[in-house]
């Protein structure tokens, strides 16, 4: 049989296969960039407390439930201890004693708390309780204005300087910030900390990704989305269980980053593009990467690879290699291009609400917190496989049908009967929401990526998270503030983006543009099949 005639670099990343050995490196990137990026929701999370009664206990030796605390405290409609007010004390008597306190008079907590277990984190070291809870909350904000500001300077950095030295960089540098993090001796220090590693995570996540994009097939893309995805699954199941092991924050922190001392080595390890390579005319350097990706498989030992990226070369129109500046202008300028970037934005907006949202919201539901951070990212899995029905279905009808699965999920959730015995069934409706949501947002990073050509893809993907960032900002506030709202808000939300999705170009098994025309005609011609290719 003729070997297989191959024209282009996608037909050839096609033929050769699935590249396992990226696949790790890169997913492993992922894994720890998620632990990394997440690690806010356990340490501003809320751990159970009342007030310090100094009349009947030492604040050096208490416990949080003794049988005398509801004579001195109120509960709350879950049948906690109320955490920020107590009664009077009348000045004598027994504390087991209900006539020693006055139910009639609530005093604030003397800025001393009695708090349930062993657990340390921001709330109890840097005493954000009550009147200061707010301050958490601007934590899981501040991350989304660090990924807001991040993710557009690192998109360049990687465009401008490749994806393998911007994947390194940010790394190392991320892992350093980490351990000084933990090391924060006040509330200011870790918020700023904070904010840059946030920056950073997301340059990490971003890089990774369109790196993994481009160095596969427009065929394997979807499944290589997955795969990244279920490593960032796996990093959020990672935290859970190392919040479960460390119940001290600080070294929790210490624990997720040292594992980070791999990315030292990610400059031997991790992969260049080929494809940015070649459109930043580094033609030797694309030559080399191109053949080492190859040189083990018999299926493409025919191929004279200078050929065929000469060939790649000379189809793409000038407009490739004119420049970042001169490109990013033909786009801005394209009716078409300047209205997808638009409508994908505010799908980005609203889907990255409620992925941080849904997130937020594990640590609020009944139950063991870490324990729900595990269900939470093990529910992440079916998200993913769901995803997988882009195969077959296309882009666009399953970011619909993800979107519709979060709004019928979190309705359900909202209006059901707020009693103990519906616990799990509200769990189960939860994990069916995150199980839409984790859908959407797969589906929704690869077909954005699809839509743009090469030069810019990272900066304009960059664009639209960075926009969905506002989402990320907004979210904490939501589930602080609204409470038991959230959930109904969330609904109404993932309905309004499944409307939005209902005008996205499908990208199913298109070739990734390189050029600006390329890109217009994204959505407006026949799909391309390639495996006929």
């Amino acid at each position: 049989m003729a070997p297989q005639e191959i024209k282009t670099l996608d037909q050839l990343l096609l033929v050769n296969g699935h590249q396992i050995k990226n696949y790790i490196i890169i997913g492993i990137g992922c894994f720890l960039v998620t632990s990394f990026a997440l690690s806010y929701i356990i340490t501003t999370s809320h751990i159970k407390h009342r007030c310090t009664i100094p009349e009947c206990e030492d604040p050096r030796n208490s416990s949080y439930l003794t049988p005398w605390i509801k004579h001195a405290v109120p509960y709350d409609k879950d049948g906690n201890p109320e955490t920020c007010s107590r009664y009077q004390f009348k000045g004598s008597g027994s504390c087991s004693d209900s006539s020693s306190f006055d139910k009639t008079k609530l005093v604030k907590c003397n800025n001393s708390y009695v708090f349930e277990g062993k657990e340390t984190n921001l709330l109890t070291e840097f005493n954000l309780e009550c009147d200061n809870k707010w301050k958490l909350a601007l934590i899981g904000s501040l991350d989304g204005i660090g990924a807001l500001v991040g993710t557009p300077i690192c998109g360049f950095v990687s465009d401008r300087f490749g994806r393998k030295r911007a994947l390194c960089l940010f790394s190392i540098c991320c892992v350093i910030l980490g351990f000084i993090r933990s090391l924060s001796v006040n509330y200011v220090m870790y918020a700023v900390l904070d904010f840059f590693n946030e920056f950073l995570d997301y340059g990490i996540f971003g890089t990774s990704f369109v790196l993994c994009m481009e160095i596969v097939s427009s065929r394997h893309r979807i499944l290589a989305n997955i795969i990244i995805n279920y490593f960032g699954s796996l990093g959020y199941v990672y935290l859970g269980l190392v919040g479960i092991w460390f119940p001290d924050w600080r070294w929790m922190l210490r624990a997720l980053y040292a594992n980070g001392l791999i990315f030292f080595f990610y400059f031997w390890l991790a992969p260049e593009s080929a494809r940015w390579l070649l459109v930043k005319n580094r033609d030797a350097e694309a030559i080399e990467t191109v053949k080492n990706t190859i040189k083990n498989n018999p299926k493409t030992k025919h191929v004279n690879v200078e050929e065929l990226l000469s060939t790649t070369k000379r189809l793409q129109l000038e407009e490739v290699r004119v420049g970042y500046l001169k490109t990013l202008k033909l786009a801005l300028t394209s009716c078409t291009l300047l209205t997808r970037l638009i409508h994908s934005s505010v799908c980005w907006l609203g889907v990255v609400f409620l992925w941080y949202g849904s997130l937020q919201q594990s640590v609020s539901l009944s139950g063991d917190k870490h324990a729900n951070v595990v269900f939470s990212a093990l529910a992440q899995v079916p998200g993913y496989i769901l995803s997988g029905l882009s195969f077959k279905l296309g882009h666009k009808i399953t970011l619909l049908a993800s979107l519709m699965l979060c709004s019928i999920g979190s309705f359900i959730y909202y209006f059901m009967p707020d009693d103990p015995e519906y616990n799990t069934v509200r769990l189960i409706l939860y994990l069916c929401s995150m199980m839409g949501v984790t859908s959407s947002y797969a589906v929704l990073y690869t077909s954005t990526i699809a839509m743009f050509p090469t030069p810019l893809r990272q900066s304009l993907l960059a664009f639209c998270s960075m926009v969905g960032r506002f989402g990320h900002i907004l979210a904490p506030q939501v589930v602080l503030q609204l409470g038991e709202y959230t959930l109904l808000i969330f609904g109404f939300v993932a309905f309004a983006v499944a409307c939005l999705a209902m005008f996205q170009p499908e990208t199913l098994h298109l070739d990734l543009p390189d050029t600006i025309n390329e890109a217009e005609k994204v959505g407006s011609e026949p799909v391309k099949n390639n495996e006929n290719s």
